[in-house]
């Protein structure tokens, strides 16, 4: 009796984990090649939780990045939020849902490298 408690609570403990943490699905992705390749790539979330920015490069590499985050209220209020920095590939960053229960955000973002292939993606759940 006792082990069957502990594996109920074991299932119900891993069903809560995946149903509140939800699969991430895509937004917008994009990929170049060359000498200072660049992607740039924008989409919409509908009522996002969280966001998440991935880039990477072939070879690994020093790469430029810029976001820019919007989120808008089905009343038409909005928030903003952006960033630049310099990261080595592979880089993944949580990016800001800016305003409380959103009715959907846009995320654009900006990426270059030196050389090779660079891949830029971004999601939400």
């Amino acid at each position: 009796m006792k082990r069957g408690v502990v594996l109920l609570c074991g299932l119900l403990f891993l069903f809560g984990t995946v149903q509140a943490g939800g699969s991430w699905r895509p937004v917008a992705k994009g990929v170049a090649r060359g000498d200072l390749a660049h992607v740039s790539l924008s989409g919409d979330a509908p009522a996002p939780t969280a966001l998440r920015l991935a880039v990477d490069a072939e070879p690994r590499q020093l790469v430029d990045v810029s976001w820019r985050v919007a989120c808008f209220t089905p009343d038409f209020d909005y928030a903003t939020e952006s960033r630049d920095f310099e990261a080595t590939t592979p880089v993944e960053r949580n990016l800001p849902v800016t305003i409380d229960n959103p009715e959907y955000c846009t995320v654009y973002a900006s990426v270059f490298n030196d050389d090779g292939k660079l891949m830029v993606k971004v999601q939400h759940r």
